[in-house]
């Protein structure tokens, strides 16, 4: 009865919640003259990003390490904000809250659903970011986080799982970086078996997996601020066999991506 009473007194809220976000809302212009954001998991994934900014300045800060400086005659900071979706949240939340940016664009390796048709080395580009473990299991299944009637980010339309990103920079991305483009899906463990994997792509239609993304995506929504996400692929969903994995060739062919699709966001965005 509890949990009855609270979605309907959610509901009521949600008619003047969502009255206020539509009056409040507005299409997002990225302020370009703000730096672009590079946000990855690792010092490893991003180590030749890295060294090739110049006139780098490298900062910690209170959980992360920021580095700041220019690519090809483009000011960005590059965030290593530690893996999972607690470090990418508050990592990417006080950067946004410092100093707010043109565009967040996430980077690092990820594992391809089998169904998803990727190779390892190969490189994808996020079309939507879908929490994966954010749901209830019931009698009949696993359900979405639209089942509690609590959405994520109160918006207009409002955010449970899935956060879509804006298709016309994703396919810029992908005609110039030959990425391939589908949902990534975001977990707080690595799929080690193949059946789970099996059974995640099918569940979501993902491409790929891994543990930061939606974490990223989700407080780009509540910042208003565009986002987009590359990953290279170390690794196939299958029983796990670390000795199979390309961590080096993923990271190396998702660097290449990266630092190509920085040169050309200003040109996208303005």
């Amino acid at each position: 009865m509890l949990e009855t009473y609270i979605f309907h007194e959610y509901n009521e809220r949600a008619g003047t919640a969502k009255s206020y976000a539509r009056a409040d809302y507005r299409e997002t212009t990225p302020d370009m003259s703000a730096d672009p954001i590079l946000l990855c998991a690792t010092e490893g994934e991003a180590s030749r990003l890295i060294a090739s900014i110049q006139s780098v300045t490298r900062t910690e800060r209170q959980g992360f390490v920021q580095f700041a400086g220019m690519i090809e005659g483009v000011a960005v900071r590059v965030i290593v904000a530690g893996i999972g979706v607690v470090n990418t949240a508050h990592a990417l939340t006080v950067a946004l809250n410092e100093r707010r940016a043109g565009v967040v664009l996430q980077f690092g390796i990820g594992g391809a659903y089998l169904g998803g048709g990727l190779r390892i080395g190969e490189v994808a580009c996020a079309s939507e970011e879908i929490y994966g473990d954010l749901g209830v299991i019931t009698p009949d299944g696993w359900k979405p986080s639209d089942e509690f009637g609590f959405p994520v980010v109160a918006s207009d339309p409002p955010r449970f799982n899935r956060f879509p990103l804006n298709g016309g920079l994703v396919e810029s991305v992908a005609a110039l970086t030959g990425a391939r483009v589908g949902s990534f899906l975001t977990l707080s463990q690595v799929t080690g078996v193949q059946s789970v994997g099996d059974e995640l792509c099918r569940r979501f239609g993902s491409i790929c997996e891994n543990m930061e993304g939606a974490a990223a995506a989700h407080v780009c929504a509540i910042y208003e601020t565009p986002f987009l996400e590359l990953r290279g692929i170390s690794n196939l969903v299958v029983d796990r066999d670390r000795s199979a994995w390309r961590i080096g060739d993923a990271a190396s062919a998702v660097t290449d991506a990266t630092l190509k699709t920085v040169t050309h966001l200003e040109g996208w965005m303005t």
